[in-house]
């Protein structure tokens, strides 16, 4: 007779697991399941059956063994940044902060010697943008090397084209990118680290300021026969009133004569018709003469105040245009100059007849074309 499971000895009437078997390949020292029928070595045991020993098993081939992923250690913030920016990004973060740091310790240097913080600046800023623009023509040619649609124009239309090229195969071709960055960086801090440059010499390239169209014009109009100006009489009269007034109009005892402060000074731009010589030869005294409504009128004397290249060149400029007669009535007796040279000077009054009062010399213009 058959013997059931409540007839054996030692069973409480609970439920049973049975062990299931391994499927496939298992390993002969612990019969734990082998993965991989390929496998050499057991991942439980580290028996290696080929060679008859037991072997260290790797943690990480243990958890790939046993389908689970391998635990990586977190970054530091350290570690994220460095692989965020790759080495030849930090190479140019470099080279960069060493030149600013090299154009801080020349101003330092510096700090007590302005003739060499200057001479250092524009040396740093003609050479730095001397070398930036033949990286500027490198890169190009390179660019265009390897793409025959670039043409001589994108130089001037698309200026960046061939960098951009550049930049999508570094760090091929570094030493250009870097190179460009080096004289870059050095150029804008000869003027905003080093400072010391000259920019009134920098932008001074010997071209005069022309005068105002309003003043060009009264000349012209004057020059074209029209009756723009007093006659002898007038500015005789005119001009002893101007000396008269001497720079106040007289009480009328009301009080609305007299001046009520120093007056604001302005500027106006002037025609040179005449000049005085001192004793030693030099100029004394320009006589100007200035627009007012539309016409040209003697405006007084001023002393000029050259610069070293003016006292040099001016006064033979003068002499070459002497003329026999002043282009204005102007009272008194001078060298007269044809209608050629203006200037610039600032007046604190102007009197009814056009003359000005408290002219103060402020700067040579251009010479005046004269198409007539």
């Amino acid at each position: 007779m058959s013997e059931t499971l409540d007839s054996l000895p030692g069973f409480d009437g609970g439920a049973i697991e049975l062990e299931e078997a391994p499927v496939g390949p298992v390993c002969e020292k612990c019969e734990a399941a082998l993965p991989d029928g390929k496998l050499s070595a057991c991942p439980s045991c580290g028996w290696y059956a080929s060679l008859g020993i037991h072997v260290d098993i790797a943690p990480e081939w243990e958890q790939a063994c046993n389908g689970q992923a391998p635990a990586t250690p977190a970054k530091s913030h350290a570690e994220v940044w460095a692989t965020l920016i790759p080495a030849w990004g930090w190479k140019l973060i470099g080279t960069t902060l060493a030149v600013i740091a090299a154009s801080v310790a020349v101003r330092i240097y510096t700090a007590d010697d302005q003739t060499l913080r200057t001479i250092w600046a524009v040396c740093q800023l003609l050479i730095g943008a001397s070398l930036l623009a033949a990286c500027h023509l490198l890169a190009f040619f390179m660019a265009a090397s390897a793409d025959p649609d670039m043409g001589v124009m994108d130089l001037v239309v698309s200026p960046l084209k061939g960098w951009f090229k550049i930049f999508r195969k570094l760090p091929e071709r570094f030493w250009v990118v870097n190179s460009a960055n080096v004289t870059l960086t050095a150029t804008v801090c000869s003027a905003l680290v080093i400072g010391g440059l000259p920019y009134e010499a920098i932008w001074d390239w010997g071209f005069k300021q022309p005068a105002k169209k309003n003043l060009l014009g009264a000349i012209a109009d004057k020059a074209g026969g029209k009756d723009n100006g007093m006659d002898m009489e007038e500015a005789m009269e005119s001009f002893a009133d101007n000396a008269a007034v001497n720079g106040a109009l007289p009480d009328r005892g009301d009080g609305l004569g007299q001046a009520q402060g120093p007056p604001e000074r302005q500027t106006i731009d002037a025609l040179i018709v005449g000049y005085e010589l001192a004793q030693d030869g030099s100029i004394d005294r320009l006589l100007l003469a200035t627009e007012f409504n539309g016409k040209l009128y003697y405006a007084g004397r001023v002393r000029p105040s050259f610069t070293e290249d003016e006292a040099l060149e001016f006064p033979a400029k003068l002499a070459a245009a002497y003329s026999p007669r002043p282009f204005i009535t102007v009272p008194g007796s001078a060298t007269w100059v044809k209608p050629r040279f203006t200037c610039r000077v600032t007046y604190s009054r102007r009197v009814e007849s056009g003359m000005l009062q408290g002219i103060i010399w402020e700067d040579l213009l251009g010479e005046v074309k004269t198409a007539w």
